[in-house]
Formats: C-alpha cells, sequence, structure tokens
C-alpha cells in the first residue's frame, strides 16, 4: 500500500484550511478625533473633525453616526443642537472625515456635557464593524466664569454647618453691575432644596467677587450625594441684562458616622421662664441621625437636681425612610412647688432598647423667686397676732396662696379664715331666724 496517499491528503486539506482563513473578510476602522473637548459660549457654534480610516480588508458602502440627544441636554431641558456631515461609503485603504457641529442653547447652563458617539460601517450583510467615541462640550458665557468652593463640600454630618462659596469673574469687555447670585442645594430637605440669594455687587472689568452661603445640614437626611445650581444675574454698563446657570453634580456627599445617634429639632414650649407649679406643654422631634435602624427607643424628660422625670412610650426610628426617620414627642411638665433656684436645666434624653443614652436636648428654665422659708416668728404669742396682722401681711409669706394669672392672691393665715368661718355662721343663723319670724307673722293675719 501507497502510504504517500495519506500524507498527500493531509497536505491537500491543510492547503484548502489555509486558504479559508486567507479568504475570511476582516473589516476594520480606525477613528481619529481632531479635539475630544470644545469649549463654547452660549449660542456659539463649533465643530469637531472626525478622520475615519478603513485598514480593513472590505469596501464599506455605508457608514452611519448616531448620538443620544439625552447627553447634550442640561438640567433644565435646553439641547446642544448637533448636527453630523455624511459619507456613503469609504473603500478599503481609503479614509475620510466627517464634521460635528455643537451650538448649545442660548439659555444653556454653563458647564460640561459628555456625549457617546457610534460608528457603524456595514459591507455586506455579515460584514461590519462598529466603534464608539466621546466628546466633552464646555458651555461657558462671555459675561461670568462662575467656580463654586466644594472643599467643605463632602463628608457632612446631619445637622452640621457647611459654607458654599461661589467665585464670580468678570468674563466681559466692561465692568458688570448690579450681579447677584442665587444658589440651590437641590432634593437634600425631603425632596425640597435648601436655598439663598446674595446682595448685589459690582464687579470691574478682569476683577472677580466672592459670593459667600452658609447653610445647615438637615437633620432628616439621606445618606447620598447631592447636586448644586448656581444662578447669575446681573446687567453691563449699557444696561445689557444677562443670566447663567450652572449645575455641580454630586458635590454635597452627606456620611453618617455614628451607629446609633438621635438629635432634636422643633423644640415647642410656651415659654422658658416660670413660676413653681407651673404646668406647661413640650413637643419636639426626635430624630435618627445614624446609621442603624433604632427598636424599641425612648425619650425622658428630666430636670436636673430635682427628683423628677417624665418617659415617653417606646417608639422605633429606621435609618433608610424620611418617614420613619422622625418621631413628634409631647410631654406635660409640671413645676413643683417651693423651688429654692431661678434657673434649672430640663434634659430631654434619647434612650435604646438597651437603655443606652444615644443623644440629647438641654433647655435652660427661668424660674422667678417662688421659694418659702419658714419663720421662727409663726409661734409667736396668740396675743401678738391681732395687733400684728397688719404689719406682717406684706412680709407672712408662710401661706401664701399662688393661684392663675387673672386671680388675686391672699395672703390669709389659719386664724383669718376661722373668723371668717365663724362670721359666715353666725350670718346665715340671723338669715335663718329672720325667715321663721316673717313666717309666723304672715300666719297671724
Amino acid at each position: 500500500m501507497n502510504k504517500t496517499i495519506p500524507f498527500l491528503g493531509i497536505l491537500l486539506f491543510l492547503a484548502v484550511f489555509v486558504s479559508s482563513e486567507t479568504l475570511a473578510a476582516n473589516p476594520d476602522l480606525e477613528i481619529t478625533l481632531s479635539s475630544e473637548q470644545i469649549i463654547l459660549d452660549q449660542d456659539e457654534m463649533g465643530t469637531v473633525d472626525v478622520l475615519l480610516d478603513n485598514i480593513g480588508d472590505v469596501n464599506f458602502t455605508d457608514i452611519a453616526v448616531t448620538f443620544n440627544q439625552a447627553e447634550f441636554t442640561d438640567y433644565a431641558g435646553n439641547e446642544i443642537l448637533v448636527q453630523i456631515s455624511s459619507i456613503t461609503g469609504l473603500l478599503q485603504g481609503e479614509n475620510d472625515t466627517i464634521t460635528i457641529s455643537f451650538t448649545p442653547n442660548a439659555e444653556q447652563y454653563l458647564g460640561e456635557l459628555r456625549g457617546t458617539f457610534e460608528v457603524v460601517a456595514t459591507a455586506g450583510a455579515d460584514e461590519s464593524v462598529t466603534k464608539t467615541f466621546a466628546i466633552t462640550v464646555e458651555t461657558t458665557s462671555e459675561f461670568v466664569k462662575i467656580t463654586l468652593d466644594d472643599d467643605d463640600l463632602d463628608d457632612l454630618q446631619p445637622g452640621e454647618e457647611f459654607d458654599a462659596d461661589v467665585e464670580i469673574e468678570n468674563e466681559f469687555s466692561d465692568d458688570l453691575e448690579d450681579v447677584r447670585v442665587e444658589i440651590w442645594i437641590i432634593n437634600i430637605d425631603d425632596n425640597d432644596d435648601l436655598d439663598d440669594e446674595s446682595s448685589k455687587e459690582d464687579i470691574d472689568k478682569n476683577d472677580e467677587y466672592d459670593f459667600k452661603f452658609t447653610f445647615d445640614t438637615p437633620l432628616n437626611v439621606d445618606e447620598d450625594e447631592f447636586d448644586v445650581k448656581v444662578r447669575v444675574e446681573g446687567e453691563t454698563d449699557d444696561g445689557e441684562e444677562f443670566e447663567a446657570f450652572k449645575i455641580y453634580k454630586s458635590v454635597v456627599e452627606i456620611q453618617k458616622d455614628e451607629d446609633e445617634e438621635v438629635k432634636f429639632e422643633n423644640l415647642d414650649m410656651p415659654s422658658q421662664t416660670f413660676t413653681c407649679g407651673s404646668v406647661f406643654s413640650l413637643s419636639i422631634d426626635a430624630i435618627n441621625t445614624g446609621e442603624d435602624d433604632l427598636d424599641d427607643m425612648y425619650l425622658k424628660l428630666e430636670i436636673e437636681g430635682l427628683d423628677y422625670s417624665l418617659t415617653s412610650d417606646e417608639f422605633d426610628l429606621d435609618s433608610g425612610d424620611y418617614d420613619d426617620r422622625e418621631e413628634d414627642e409631647d410631654f406635660l411638665v409640671t413645676l413643683p412647688i417651693g423651688l429654692t433656684e431661678t434657673s434649672y436645666t430640663l434634659k430631654i434624653l434619647a434612650y435604646n432598647e438597651d437603655h443606652d443614652v444615644i443623644g440629647g436636648e438641654y433647655i435652660n428654665l427661668q424660674v422667678n423667686p417662688c421659694a418659702v422659708e419658714d419663720s421662727d416668728d409663726d409661734t409667736s404669742d396668740d396675743d401678738d397676732t391681732s395687733d400684728d396682722t397688719d404689719s406682717n401681711v406684706d412680709t407672712e409669706a408662710t401661706n401664701t396662696v399662688y393661684l392663675p394669672t387673672g386671680f388675686i392672691s391672699a395672703t390669709l393665715d389659719k386664724d383669718t379664715w376661722s373668723t371668717i368661718f365663724w362670721i359666715l355662721g353666725d350670718v346665715l343663723l340671723v338669715i335663718i331666724a329672720i325667715y321663721f319670724v316673717v313666717l309666723i307673722f304672715r300666719k297671724r293675719k
């Protein structure tokens, strides 16, 4: 048997395999941008050239370029106008250029928008290549440059005070007048904004001005990142009015460092100055500002230095849900009689289910002088009591009766009350006697 036949078969198979691999299509496209970023004033047009180079081994008969308009749409819905020139095809080894033009809206928000473009080059039903590239468009103003100082806007705690300063630089060819800045921390307060606005300032040509703003981080806030919106308005020396907006994405960051923590707000009480025995209501909101859910927690009201306390019912405070992160608690407080100090600290303490303190609020109470001191003269001789009654009315405080506002206070001692009682009894007997006498005389007639 000839052994060369199988060998020739193998060679023939390899030749066919290599030939099929060599003949397989290999479409490819190389893309080169004249720029990956373009800076334009509002309502100004600019272009980017895109060089397409067919480096594969097929002829492209169709080339399509698409993009997502939403990526070039600002916070307020203003769209950058994007226009793309076209080419019908591209032969093997050749190149051609498409031009993409960008025109920000006259009211376009300042800042950067970055969009992705997709190029699909087709050679046949089963032969195509897809490439992508991105271009950033920065919209500026011919009047001002806006810069937000965001150095202190990260890692904020609930309730923490922070600064958000805005520098406005005059980019115009002349002085600017009545420049005013408004600023919003968007959706940070239960989908409401924290906002503020400045006074009006004049900014000379080639000069800048720092507008300073201070905010308090809400207590009931999500652990999240929030956007900042800045609006600038003013006019030129010639009276031309201008307006510019800018959005800073995710620059305010809330971080909750404590696992279990409760803070308080919306304290409501009629006054902070009282008299002994006063009864008043107090309400306050307890807010979970920590990372953990709080189950079976409670509040306790105490008056420092006194054996007096009130305890609320147990309740739950979640960490992640706005509506379930806050609880309004009411207390009915009765101040003791005979307080000896004019100032007391009222404490409202939050306890977890393990009875550990996880937050507190401290209120200073002012108390009008009302303490009573026992006098050694109270047991003086009865013979002197009647003689000294008038002189002691102003100084005897032992049995002073405190009545609500609108009543008259009296300083009657025990003997005086007894005398009044017997007098009223005698008067009553006289009235009864007169009644019977009149009745007898009527019967006789």
